[in-house]
């Protein structure tokens, strides 16, 4: 399905979204946001290569997911322990606790 422009010019829908991507792409070395004119035929390769511009930074993402990691422990041990051995959740964070666990385990 096409869609009429303004000046009369037939764009598909592919099209319009592919302008849309350019009007948002940032130029590496030109400094310009929003114009796809920018590019020349005598550019050097790579100079005029869009950048990604990412909402959440990598190393914000790999802090969330370590805390979101050691949170999901937290709430497993207390899930674990209070349901599957019926004992208090507060339990889970006492040393004596653990150190029964971890003498079950060894014990042979």
């Amino acid at each position: 399905m096409s869609f009429k422009e303004k000046n009369g010019e037939v764009k598909s829908r592919i099209q319009r979204k592919e302008q849309k991507k350019w009007k948002t792409t940032l130029f590496v070395n030109k400094g310009l946001i929003g114009k796809k004119g920018a590019e020349t035929d005598h550019a050097e390769p790579g100079e005029n290569d869009p950048i990604r511009v990412r909402l959440i930074p990598i190393w914000l993402r790999l802090v969330i997911i370590a805390v979101l990691f050691v949170l999901l422990v937290f709430i497993g041990a207390i899930i674990g322990y209070s349901v599957i051995s019926e004992g208090s959740f507060t339990e889970v964070f006492q040393k004596s606790t653990w150190t029964k666990i971890f003498d079950l385990i060894e014990k042979e």
